[in-house]
């Protein structure tokens, strides 16, 4: 079972590597589109590396719910919790 902390460390990760931002740049209220600078295809990108590292299926649906760093996460940590 995966932690909050090893999560939230791959998810800053992914968004660091593809968005090539410093960690310091990335906290969990960071927006993508708006702080982190994401256009389209960045946010595509990063839902994959999130779907691959985590093994998980993003619905259609919740895609516009993940608006933040910390969104993401709290999405994340839940559906691998179960």
């Amino acid at each position: 079972m995966l932690t909050q902390e090893s999560v939230e460390k791959k998810l800053r990760a992914i968004v660091c590597k593809t968005l090539k931002k410093k960690p310091e740049e990335v906290e969990l209220t960071s927006r993508f589109r708006e702080d982190l600078g994401a256009d389209s295809l960045d946010l595509i990108v990063i839902l994959h590396e999130v779907e691959e590292e985590f093994d998980v299926a993003v619905p259609d649906q919740q895609v516009p719910k993940l608006m933040t760093i910390g969104d993401a996460l709290r999405y994340v940590s839940e559906i691998t919790a179960s």
